[in-house]
């Protein structure tokens, strides 16, 4: 892998230009931000697009987007397998880690990378999954995390995977929660206030995770109730590691924030689409990202899981397709992310999503369903029509 990554280095150098194509995926996209900042500091032109090229003219970086033909001295591709074996076939690197760690590893022992650029690998393991065990992260990602814990710039303690867990009231929490899903409680703020009253707290709006930890029988009851209701509502085996596990949290700019919080701002602007993908892309541009994106999350998280599970709960079928009315949410992937969590039966359908008079779905929803593929007809965000 290593040698494969040099030569499209050289290459780069070479042509003074190297192109990276990323899927429209969280850990794409950030294994595409990583690529681009040092690509810069290390005085290499480099350019990120959802587009990805039809005729290889310039050495190409693909990211879980294969291209229609690959020449060796010119691309490289990683592509995300799952499981657990690692492979290399000629340039293209199968990996069961998240891409990003993956690229990190890769390019270490090249470059210098930053404390962002491993707490954002660890955002994108969190997508993959790759913090689902007792001990928490494992694989790459559990190297990746012991640095920094070692380090004292990440910490974690025994929580709640929800989204703001050490941040916001737990009623926020439990419904802005998307992954892993909470079925009857993610999207329904009145469903998580009852489900906290039927705990026995009085004032169900103002507890926290203080509140929850602050004796072992309420964590018991609070960890028993919640693992039922997501147990009894999804249609697939559920394993207590999505609700109870290591909860990682970082410093930044003053503020502690979990990286589930952090994770949760990334499924919000992907979910919303459009050009705030491309400001994902190139987010090392900007000292202030976290911030903004942050504070994007604040703003659409009440609003995005409305409307996913009313998404879940409506969707239809239409020629090979789940298809799901949208408004704000513009991505089919972040459904595809939910309705793998809780096992809907339809799944791995594509998801296409029905907005004003067009149809579109994207480019992983039909290489998940195995559907042929061409690159002339998709559009600069890796969508397609797929009806009217």
């Amino acid at each position: 892998m290593g040698k494969a990554f040099s030569n499209i280095v050289k290459n780069a150098k070479d042509h003074g230009f190297v192109r990276i194509a990323s899927a429209t995926d969280i850990d794409p996209i950030i294994a595409a931000s990583i690529l681009l900042r040092v690509f810069k500091e290390n005085d290499i032109d480099a350019t990120a697009t959802f587009n990805p090229p039809v005729e290889m003219e310039e050495p190409t970086i693909f990211l879980d987007i294969m291209p229609q033909r690959c020449i060796k001295e010119l691309c490289i591709v990683f592509k995300y397998t799952g499981g657990t074996e690692f492979s290399i076939d000629s340039n293209i690197v199968n990996t069961p880690f998240s891409i990003s760690a993956t690229i990190l590893k890769t390019i270490e022992d090249i470059w210098i990378t930053s404390f962002h650029d491993r707490i954002l690998c660890l955002v994108a393991g969190i997508d993959r999954g790759k913090d689902l065990s007792k001990n928490g992260f494992y694989g790459l990602e559990q190297s990746i995390a012991e640095e920094l814990v070692s380090s004292n710039k990440l910490f974690y303690d025994i929580g709640f995977r929800l989204w703001g867990w050490k941040h916001q009231k737990i009623y926020k929490c439990l419904s802005r929660t998307l992954r892993p899903y909470l079925p009857g409680l993610s999207g329904l703020e009145k469903n998580t206030i009852n489900f906290l009253s039927k705990l026995g707290f009085s004032d169900p709006i103002t507890v926290s995770s203080a509140d929850i930890m602050s004796s072992n029988d309420r964590v018991k009851a609070f960890a028993t109730e919640l693992i039922k209701i997501v147990r009894e509502k999804s249609l697939r085996k559920r394993d207590p590691y999505e609700i109870v596990s290591r909860v990682y949290y970082v410093g930044l700019r003053q503020d502690i924030v979990d990286l589930l919080r952090i994770y949760g701002a990334y499924f919000i602007a992907l979910a919303l689409g459009g050009d705030i993908l491309y400001n994902l892309l190139y987010a090392y541009l900007d000292t202030s990202f976290f911030t903004k994106l942050l504070l994007l999350y604040e703003y659409f998280s009440d609003k995005v899981s409305e409307e996913i599970v009313k998404g879940i709960n409506n969707y239809t079928r239409e020629r090979d397709f789940i298809v799901i009315k949208g408004n704000i949410v513009k991505r089919p992937e972040v459904y595809s992310k939910v309705f793998q969590d809780i096992g809907i039966k339809d799944y791995p359908l594509p998801i296409a999503i029905e907005t004003g008079d067009h149809i579109i779905t994207s480019y992983l929803e039909l290489v998940k369903a195995g559907k042929n593929i061409d690159l002339d007809k998709m559009n600069l965000d890796q969508t397609m029509y797929v009806g009217e």
